[in-house]
């Protein structure tokens, strides 16, 4: 779906406000689904069993019906609930015994928070099925879920040992402090090691034929290129942020082929110069950027920054994007000022530009 073949003009190049917005809204789709559906070689059928993406809104659908039926309720809300619930009926049950010193707890107060970890070491059998076969989680992910899952299983051993007195009286006095190396481990990953990382890289020279951000964002425009960033980016759970780069681009295409079609200038040729286009890495020359841009906005175009603000924009939308929040307000601000511009999304699209560099470029295998 090519967006410079919807727009249709009369031959005296007067606009038909009415009739062009219509012709405008039918792009809707090609903004929502950028090269993703032209390009995919997934069927519908396909796509409902797999992890690929047809058509966004669809695809953040059933992420988020994933993410608040299936992990937030039954392995969040339902196990929480029984044992709070479970401890709470206990208390009042027992309270004298609750008040007595004991060095080992009774079973019927382990015996919950025994029951939730082994339904977390039982359900990670799938989960490794999921993040190593079928849905090949990113490598890092990989390596917390499966650091957690490990230490969940050792702490879980060394409390039922302690607990039935195999480890000693003194293990069984400070039991508790077991469970502490959840948050060394964590600790760990998410601190330390980054550190190290730093540190060592410090000492080595690890840019030699990288890419920088500018030569990223072009190197999007190639297809090949272009689908790895996709599949990380969907396997880091980041997909919202390629696809509204994209939308964003398709976007800036969509109304420099507008003011084209109605100022009737000629498709470029070899033997002319002249920036027709918008391209990935144009985000970062605002100095060169199409003049069309920087004309008075169209009322035209005013629903399809709506959608691209309602779906990708808004916080606490259904795939809001990862952006400074001054960027959101600046935006929003425009937005209740009536004072549209073609560019507003562009410092949003930069902040996303600069993201997918750091954080999808070094898992790329180039």
């Amino acid at each position: 779906m090519k967006i410079n073949e919807k727009i249709d003009y009369s031959k005296s190049g007067s606009l038909k406000t009415k009739d062009s917005a219509r012709e405008v809204n039918e792009q809707i789709f090609s903004i929502k689904s950028s090269s993703y559906t032209k390009n995919s070689s997934v069927s519908n059928e396909t796509a409902s069993n797999s992890f690929g993406i047809v058509d966004p809104i669809l695809y953040f659908k059933k992420l988020h019906s994933i993410i608040n039926k299936k992990i937030t309720f039954y392995l969040v809300i339902a196990p929480v609930v029984v044992v709070l619930l479970y401890t709470i009926i206990l208390t009042i049950a027992r309270f004298d015994d609750m008040k007595k010193s004991c060095v080992n707890e009774q079973k019927l107060f382990s015996t919950p928070k025994f029951a939730l970890n082994v339904v977390i070491i039982t359900t990670s059998f799938y989960m490794f099925y999921q993040a190593y076969v079928k849905q090949r989680w990113d490598r890092e992910l990989k390596y917390e879920y499966t650091t957690f899952v490990i230490v969940d299983l050792i702490c879980t051993i060394c409390t039922v040992l302690a607990v039935d007195g195999h480890l000693g009286e003194t293990v069984t006095k400070y039991r508790v402090y077991i469970f502490q190396v959840y948050s060394a481990v964590v600790h760990f990953i998410c601190i330390i090691e980054p550190l190290i990382k730093i540190f060592i890289s410090s000492y080595f020279d690890n840019n030699k034929g990288k890419l920088s951000e500018e030569g990223f964002l072009m190197r999007l425009n190639n297809s090949t290129f272009k689908a790895q960033v996709l599949d990380i980016a969907t396997h880091t759970f980041c997909i919202e942020n390629v696809l509204f780069f994209d939308a964003h681009i398709d976007l800036m295409n969509m109304v420099i082929n507008y003011y084209s079609k109605k100022n009737n200038i000629p498709p470029p040729t070899e033997s002319v110069n002249v920036s027709c286009s918008y391209t990935s890495s144009d985000i970062l020359h605002k100095n060169t950027i199409n003049p069309s841009l920087y004309k008075p906005f169209d009322n035209v175009f005013k629903s399809q920054y709506e959608q691209i603000y309602n779906l990708y924009i808004k916080e606490d939308s259904i795939a809001s994007i990862n952006i400074k929040s001054s960027t959101i307000k600046d935006i929003e601000d425009q937005m209740e000022n009536d004072n549209y511009s073609y560019l507003m999304f562009i410092q949003a699209a930069e902040e996303v530009g600069e993201l997918l560099y750091n954080n999808i470029y070094p898992r790329m295998k180039i």
